[in-house]
């Protein structure tokens, strides 16, 4: 089974590793990434594949954002993620 994720955050405290680090902690293998930069704002894309566990959306929705959101803050305090498809 495979999930697209999306995720917008500001730039800084390292979003980039961030993700990758919850996405390794979740065992989930990237089959594909990008970030993209516009100003202070990041947006990332992962494509993954889940071997090991599958998740549902909602599942895989709160474990990310329960990793990211301590460091992916937009400038009102909270994570925005897109969707994880």
């Amino acid at each position: 089974m495979e999930a697209m994720i999306r995720v917008q955050s500001v730039k800084r405290n390292h979003p980039a590793a961030r993700l990758m680090n919850a996405l390794k902690d979740l065992d989930l293998e990237v089959h594909y990434a990008s970030v993209s930069v516009v100003k202070d704002l990041m947006l990332q894309q992962a494509t993954v594949k889940m071997t090991n566990r599958s998740y549902t959306q909602e599942q895989l929705t709160a474990a990310l954002y329960s990793r990211l959101a301590g460091g992916l803050s937009n400038s009102s305090g909270s994570s925005r993620f897109w969707d994880v498809v």
